[in-house]
């Protein structure tokens, strides 16, 4: 096979392009959407065919963007878009205009200077947040469960341990769902009780063991109306949406602040839970690095 430097330049170009559109994705309201590699086909109307037929055509657009390869950088755009504060840039009114988060310079150099592991399982997890909008329209179950599967990716490679209580000797609930439920909770604090991330995880599970589909997979609703179990499900996915993008982006500004916050927290609890004694490092701050790994 002959491969050209051309061939090899594009086709490192193509792969940049597809992961920092997935970062994108996470950073920016609304999103980056990414064409990939398997476009869909969908049936197309053309209104100016009087005989009104349709097509059956590939997903996609062209458009005069210039070639894909040049040999320098492009010149800066004349006017700038508009930076926001991060802590504003959510609850900026929607409008015509694109707006971006003042500090999306610096989350993409962070996002650059990630290892190897590290950006592997970044990469996995916005994979599975990308494919949780291109999955809404499909099947919402496989929509939530793509979230899941994001916040999952970021736990891979933590331990899964066996905890003693120190009082008793009891084990203490581990393993994959406490990594879920942890890692939600360190970098998504404040944003949702322990009993909400619980039932994200119960419902995650349901779904992904094919026990369960939420009810706007199953049923037809009436004249757009919806039971409480199937508003209730809504409500889980959009706020799973927000916890999932939310714990992503702050692991990536600010993981090291965000985790030693919750390892104090952990670490304070279980020193209650001890009954107050004279502080020990190396039974609380050891439960806390093990509750919350790094």
């Amino acid at each position: 096979m002959n491969t050209s430097i051309d061939q090899l330049t594009n086709h490192r170009r193509i792969r940049k392009h597809r992961d920092l559109t997935l970062l994108l994705n996470i950073l920016l309201f609304g999103g980056a959407k990414l064409m990939g590699l398997r476009p869909p086909h969908v049936w197309v109307l053309d209104l100016e065919d009087l005989g009104r037929n349709s097509e059956w055509v590939p997903q996609g657009f062209r458009a005069p963007l210039g070639p894909a390869i040049i040999d320098s950088l492009s010149a800066p755009a004349a006017d700038q878009l508009e930076g926001v504060a991060p802590v504003q840039y959510d609850e900026v009114v929607v409008s015509d205009e694109l707006r971006v988060p003042s500090d999306l310079d610096k989350s993409i150099c962070l996002y650059e200077a990630l290892s190897g592991l590290d950006r592997e399982k970044f990469d996995r997890a916005a994979f599975w947040f990308s494919t949780s909008s291109h999955m809404w329209d499909i099947s919402i179950s496989a929509s939530f469960a793509a979230l899941a599967f994001a916040i999952e990716s970021m736990t891979t490679g933590s331990n899964v341990h066996e905890v003693q209580c120190h009082a008793c000797g009891s084990p203490i609930e581990s393993g994959p769902t406490k990594l879920f439920k942890n890692f939600l909770a360190a970098y998504a604090p404040g944003a949702s009780l322990a009993r909400d991330r619980k039932d994200m995880y119960s419902l995650r599970s349901d779904v992904v063991h094919g026990e369960h589909l939420v009810e706007l997979d199953r049923e037809i609703p009436i004249v757009g109306a919806w039971t409480p179990p199937g508003f209730k499900e809504l409500e889980q996915y959009r706020a799973m949406w927000q916890l999932t993008r939310t714990a992503l982006r702050n692991w990536l500004k600010n993981r090291n602040l965000y985790l030693q916050q919750a390892r104090k927290v952990c670490a304070y609890f279980q020193w209650i839970s001890r009954g107050r004694p004279l502080w020990e490092a190396d039974i609380d701050w050891a439960f806390a690095e093990q509750e919350f790994p790094a």
